[in-house]
């Protein structure tokens, strides 16, 4: 399979015209684009498709030389849970429609509900779908904990989404008491950033810098860049809603390092405007 997907990756970069370092921007390094032209490594399910993306190539050649689907027993396996994290909506959306889901146990399938419920808002951007396909959720999960937990906590992000705080609140403060129940750190950042961005919405920025410091405090314990950006970002928001605007002018500039690291464009846009307005906002203090 690798010299497939070598042959498959090379052919598709020539007839595009793109060199290898334009193929890699934006997705990984260059040297991992040559090692898989050499046909030395098969890319992970995310810079698969993300390069297959990016050459827009034809699916059928794909599903007849790479298998994606996770084994029938694996609905949450660590290609899908990156996928997840990483918010890779398209690429999720292909394997869940393709699982053999013949042979699967009730969480199993409650699982994929979810899934397509995460779908329906942020792919299929239907709100109602996606509200309704949860709420079932919540009820169908009842034995099954840790699946109610990720169904709560998308409720209270959808609900985010749509700039109703107070029913987001609600949902996640559901979670709230059993959050580290799932031991899994990932979860346990994104729903205290979740956590907190809800109380800065509502205005509350003692709660907001809590749990967000919360969520800062231990990705720094792990030694981890996943979410640093965003969360600095976050703490940058708080600090300037309290008028600490030196404060969050440096803690900005914290995160446009960390965000060009971790290579997301979009959030770093985002921060990049708000490090401007910060600049002028300090400089007519002074």
């Amino acid at each position: 399979m690798k010299q497939e997907v070598a042959d498959l990756i090379k052919r598709y970069r020539k007839r595009r015209g793109m060199s290898q370092k334009e193929l890699s921007q934006g997705i990984c390094a260059q040297g991992i684009i040559s090692r898989i032209e050499r046909a030395e490594v098969v890319p992970s399910i995310d810079i698969f498709f993300a390069l297959i993306r990016k050459l827009d190539v034809d699916m059928k050649q794909v599903e007849t030389i790479f298998s994606i689907k996770p084994t029938d027993h694996d609905v949450y396996s660590q290609e899908i849970k990156d996928l997840f994290y990483k918010r890779d909506h398209r690429t999720l959306h292909y394997i869940v429609t393709n699982l053999a889901v013949e042979n699967f146990s009730i969480e199993e399938l409650y699982y994929i509900d979810w899934y397509k419920a995460i779908l329906d808002y942020h792919h299929f951007s239907n709100f109602e779908k996606s509200k309704k396909r949860l709420e079932k959720l919540v009820e169908k999960s009842q034995d099954f904990p840790e699946l109610q937990l990720r169904v709560l906590t998308s409720l209270g992000n959808i609900y985010m989404g749509e700039e109703d705080y107070s029913s987001a609140l609600s949902y996640l403060l559901e979670v709230l008491p059993r959050y580290k129940s799932l031991n899994e750190t990932e979860y346990e950042w994104r729903f205290l950033i979740s956590l907190s961005r809800c109380y800065f919405f509502l205005k509350d920025t003692e709660k907001a810098l809590y749990y967000n410091t919360l969520a800062l405090d231990s990705v720094l314990e792990h030694k981890s860049l996943y979410l640093l950006g965003e969360l600095l970002l976050m703490q940058t928001n708080i600090l300037k809603e309290d008028g600490l605007l030196v404060e969050a002018l440096n803690t900005c500039k914290q995160s446009l390092v960390i965000l060009e690291l971790e290579n997301n464009q979009q959030v770093r846009n985002i921060a990049l405007s708000l490090f401007a307005q910060l600049q002028k906002e300090v400089k007519n203090e002074q």
